[in-house]
């Protein structure tokens, strides 16, 4: 299935300013990854900017993509559904994008600030001393 969307621009490879402006003026970013990643941190850093990331359901992609909340996942390697999704989003209104992008930025908010990230290796630690 071929795509002609107008809004949607492949760019290559960026520096990180230039990738952070162009995130900024998206709606979504996609992650079509096939690789094995533990966090992605595309994905957290997509969401801080309160942008829902629509990814493949592959990898640690899975653990941070809540599928209709804070982005979407299609199957890895399926071209079609990424398509049907991409198409899909290009036709959301603006009030179901609004919750999206509100819920794309809590999620970073509630597990990636440094306080969060502090709390939860204290915790780690502590158990740690516990077990011993």
């Amino acid at each position: 299935k071929k795509m002609n969307l107008s809004n949607v621009e492949l760019l290559g490879q960026l520096n990180r300013l230039e990738l952070n402006e162009v995130i900024k003026q998206s709606s979504f970013v996609i992650l079509p990854s096939e690789c094995f990643e533990n966090n992605p941190m595309s994905i957290v850093e997509s969401f801080a900017m309160g942008k829902p990331v629509i990814g493949s359901n592959h990898s640690g992609i899975v653990e941070l993509i809540n599928n209709g909340k804070n982005g979407f996942q299609f199957e890895k390697g399926n071209q079609y559904e990424l398509t049907e999704l991409i198409i899909k989003c290009s036709k959301m209104d603006i009030e179901e994008y609004q919750k999206l992008s509100k819920n794309a930025y809590r999620f970073a908010k509630e597990n990636f600030t440094p306080e969060t990230y502090y709390k939860k290796l204290i915790k780690v630690y502590e158990d740690a001393l516990v077990k011993k």
